[in-house]
C-alpha cells in the first residue's frame, strides 16, 4: 500500500506543501482501529521519540526538583544543532542536575550547524559529547541510549 496524503499546507489559498506518510493506531490489544497508508509500514522513530522519552522524568517531577526552565525541558525533548544558545542551555542543565559531560550517552561530535561548526573548529576544535544532537535527551534521560550514538 502506498503512503497516504496526511496534511496539505496552504499559503494565500494555494496549496504549498503536501505531506504523505503512514499512520497506525491500535487498541490495547494491538488491533488496528484506524490507519492511513500502510498500517504495517516500519520506520525508525529516531529523534521523533525524544518528547516521549522525556515524559517519565517530567512525570517523576525532575522539572520542579531541579528547577528546570522551559528551554531546558525543550532541549531534553528535541535535537539541537549546537548553536551557542543550545550549548548555553545544555551547560546550564548539566550544572543543575550535577552530571558532567562524561555521563552523556552519545558520541563526541562537531556541531551540526555549519556556522557553529566552523566557529568551533577555529576555536576549540575537538569533538565533544555535548555537541551531539542527542546530548539534551541524554542529559535529561541519562539511562536512555541514543540510537544515533555512532
Amino acid at each position: 500500500m502506498e503512503s497516504a496524503l496526511l496534511i496539505k499546507e496552504y499559503r494565500a489559498g494555494v496549496m504549498e506543501c503536501a505531506h504523505y506518510g503512514h499512520i497506525s493506531i491500535t487498541d490495547e490489544y494491538g488491533r488496528i482501529v484506524y490507519s492511513a497508508g500502510d498500517p504495517h509500514f516500519r520506520a525508525f522513530t529516531r529523534s521523533s521519540a525524544k518528547p516521549f522519552q522525556a515524559i517519565p522524568g517530567i512525570r517523576a517531577g525532575i522539572a520542579s526538583h531541579y528547577g528546570l526552565s522551559a528551554q531546558e525541558i525543550a532541549i531534553m525533548s528535541s535535537s539541537h544543532r549546537s548553536e551557542p544558545e543550545h550549548i548555553r542551555v545544555l551547560e546550564q542543565l548539566s550544572g543543575k542536575i550535577g552530571l558532567g559531560e562524561e555521563c552523556l550517552i552519545c558520541a563526541p561530535s562537531y556541531p551540526l550547524n555549519e556556522e557553529s561548526r566552523n566557529q568551533w573548529l577555529r576555536g576549540q576544535g575537538e569533538k565533544r559529547r555535548i555537541l551531539h544532537n542527542c546530548s539534551g535527551k541524554t542529559s535529561g534521560n541519562p539511562g536512555v541510549q541514543s540510537d544515533e550514538a555512532g
